[in-house]
């Protein structure tokens, strides 16, 4: 597994240096007469607008999925479904990793076809993996489409993502993964804690994501991507033919917030496409708070006010009552397109003023403090965001 970039302390994405040696890259290319086309599929994860992805899969000989935290099982269970099958290789070294379960890679034969039953256990690992505090339905329908779509089809598959085990990895486990349980038992709890200090903390984890997701990932993405191209080239004579007779598309598919990977590229000189899984699209006010900073613009308060109620309303129909025909209106709109979600979102929340945000947060809090029962404590908190819902279309009117 190549050695990832490390984390940059630079503001800019990129340092002179690793330009220069992307733009020699592109070079190379033209000297060459290779004509490579640059599809970019942001997407919001694991939504069901994934089979729009599909559809630009099918015309891509390569194709650079995001996983973040890879290992080789990952990458060997994408080039075994392109592939068809399994080889004896791809099993010595899955058990050696010894990261997917025994009982599932004793399923797998070297050489045997793999057929649908296969793909949906694979497609169910990946989404107990993947899941985490989302519908698991949803998660398993996104990889399953995916990996119909990539069955004996021999695309060249590669990530250009962070490796687990990477110093970024270990800041992400370190900074974001422990900050997200008490941010939610900070405001979901009887805890006693102030209005002012939660908006504190959803800045300082937003300004984390930032610099972690964002953007050190997008500099590692950006580095990478060109070389994957470049190595593929290098090692296969069918494809650099079929690049220079013809050109050759390279999905890569990465989440939303990362738009300015082929924005970079575009700019260094990549013919680039940037593909969205709703048009227009929409972002939260969360991902508008990240943008901002990627910008380098100022965050006002009232913007982050609206995010805290964001990630609040996110938070209770995701971990605090996903199971409930209440959240499940949400949830159903959350994953056929997180575009239409966020643009939901944006329409009952963009007016709301900071006061009654401190309003809605105290309520919360009053609702644990009564010793409700699980069921009688849902059922008041859904009372207190119906309300709270219903304000918020009373002032748009």
């Amino acid at each position: 597994m190549e050695k990832p970039p490390k984390p940059s302390e630079d503001k800019e994405v990129l340092k002179e240096n690793e330009i220069e040696e992307i733009k020699e890259i592109l070079k190379n290319f033209k000297r060459e007469g290779y004509r490579v086309t640059l599809e970019f599929f942001l997407e919001s994860h694991y939504s069901r607008a994934s089979r729009k992805q599909s559809e630009l899969l099918k015309e891509a000989p390569i194709y650079i999925p995001e996983i973040f935290a890879w290992t080789f099982t990952h990458l060997c269970i994408y080039q075994a479904i392109s592939r068809g099958h399994f080889t004896k290789e791809d099993i010595k070294l899955l058990k050696e990793e010894n990261y997917l379960p025994e009982d599932l890679i004793k399923q797998f034969q070297p050489g045997k076809k793999l057929n649908k039953e296969d793909l949906e256990k694979i497609a169910d690992w990946f989404a107990k993996r993947g899941a985490n505090l989302k519908p698991y339905q949803y998660v398993f329908e996104y990889y399953l489409t995916i990996f119909e779509t990539l069955l004996e089809t021999n695309k060249k598959i590669k990530i250009a993502d962070i490796p687990a085990g990477s110093e970024i990895e270990k800041k992400y486990r370190e900074n974001l993964v422990k900050q997200s349980p008490s941010l939610k038992e900070a405001i979901y709890s009887s805890q006693e804690i102030t209005f002012e200090s939660i908006l504190e903390i959803l800045k300082e984890w937003l300004r984390k994501n930032f610099e972690i997701l964002q953007q050190d990932r997008d500099r590692v993405f950006v580095i990478n991507i060109p070389k994957i191209i470049s190595q593929l080239l290098e090692e296969d004579p069918d494809l650099q033919k079929k690049a220079k007779k013809e050109g050759i598309k390279v999905l890569v598919s990465l989440g939303s917030m990362h738009s300015r990977v082929g924005e970079i590229l575009k700019d260094i000189g990549f013919n680039v496409e940037i593909h969205h899984e709703a048009t227009p699209f929409h972002i939260g006010f969360q991902h508008e708070v990240i943008k901002k900073w990627m910008s380098k613009e100022e965050v006002k308060e009232d913007l982050l006010a609206k995010a805290l109620v964001e990630k609040m309303f996110e938070i209770m129909i995701h971990e605090i009552d996903p199971g409930s025909e209440w959240s499940e209106r949400f949830l159903r709109l959350y994953y056929e397109a997180y575009s239409k979600f966020a643009e939901e979102i944006r329409n009952l929340f963009s007016k709301v003023e900071i006061d009654k945000v401190k309003d809605l947060f105290n309520k919360i809090k009053n609702v644990y403090k009564s010793n409700h029962d699980d069921e009688t404590l849902k059922e008041a908190l859904r009372k207190v965001w119906d309300e709270f819902i219903e304000q918020q279309k009373i002032s748009r009117r």
